[in-house]
């Protein structure tokens, strides 16, 4: 117990606290044949080790200094790797909140910038998620980090039923992103979807592919004649940049499953997998590009 409430110089990772006993000495023997003994009690500190992409370190935000006693008795939890199981009322009280709501068929613990959001609930042990803004904004419902988190809720649960379940904070704390990657899965098919068309029709909208400017008389355009907007040459880069901004959602028709990236992911994705269409088709004899050729970032 000493070990547990003993403080770390690092606010950056968890410690571990291992105590031993040190200078054990037995003292004088009394005269109810009870011998005293006497002992210093030490402690080694030892830094926490931090893994790239390690599930369930999400509840390492709830504490700043945290430290662990090494070898202190916990319950056996069910699942692995899941992170650690905590009552429900230190959980609420850690994270600054009171009661538990229920928002879009989820449930969440939420306060102005964080909120925990059950992922999952089998065998009556309630795995949460904890998410923040560690700069202190607000963190809204509709954020989606948050959208992303709720998608592998696998059934609904009863509000009743959380108090007296066993509560572990911990999930995938760290994603990769594959779009666009050597990794990634390039076997793209078309949809069922029918043909596009020169024009479609929304509700009070009409998207068009306009008409083409029929040529005239015969002109060239002289070097100095560039408008004050055009830069003076074609920035791939910057139109990289700008696009890098943007996001692109990609839905798996047979899974129901969709992911937003940002668009110059999406569009390395579309070009990889364009090039290894372009390998296997019926013109591959043409097919000049070597992926062994292609430098990766």
């Amino acid at each position: 117990m000493v070990a547990a409430i003993r403080s770390s110089r690092d606010d950056t990772r968890l410690t571990y606290c291992s105590p031993l006993v040190r200078k054990l000495e037995t003292g004088v023997t009394l005269s109810n044949d009870q011998t005293t003994a006497t002992c210093y009690i030490d402690f080694v500190l030892e830094k926490h080790q931090e893994q790239k992409a390690s599930s369930g370190q999400c509840w390492h935000a709830l504490f700043r200094n945290a430290v662990i006693a090494q070898g202190f008795p916990v319950p056996v939890k069910a699942e692995k790797n899941t992170g650690m199981e905590i009552p429900l009322n230190i959980l609420a009280a850690l994270v600054r909140a009171h009661r538990i709501q229920e928002f879009g068929g989820n449930f969440f613990i939420k306060v102005f910038s964080a909120l925990l959001v059950l992922t999952k609930y089998a065998a009556d042990v309630a795995v949460w998620h904890l998410l923040y803004n560690q700069n202190g904004e607000h963190l809204s419902y509709t954020s989606p980090k948050v959208v992303a988190a709720i998608s592998a809720v696998p059934q609904p649960v009863q509000l009743h039923s959380l108090q007296s379940a066993r509560h572990v904070v911990g999930w995938c704390s760290k994603v990769s992103c594959f779009a666009g990657s050597p990794s990634a899965s390039d076997q793209i098919d078309r949809p069922d979807l029918p043909n596009t068309h020169q024009g479609c029709v929304l509700e009070k909208i009409t998207i068009s592919g306009g008409q083409f400017i029929t040529a005239g008389a015969s002109f060239v355009i002289g070097k100095k004649d560039n408008p004050v907007f055009l830069r003076p040459r074609d920035d791939y880069f910057e139109q990289l940049s700008w696009i890098s901004k943007k996001f692109v959602i990609f839905h798996d028709i047979g899974d129901r499953r969709a992911w937003m990236v940002d668009g110059a992911s999406a569009l390395l994705h579309l070009v990889r997998a364009s090039l290894k269409h372009n390998q296997d088709d019926d013109f591959s004899h043409l097919f000049l590009f070597e992926p062994k050729d292609l430098v990766e970032a």
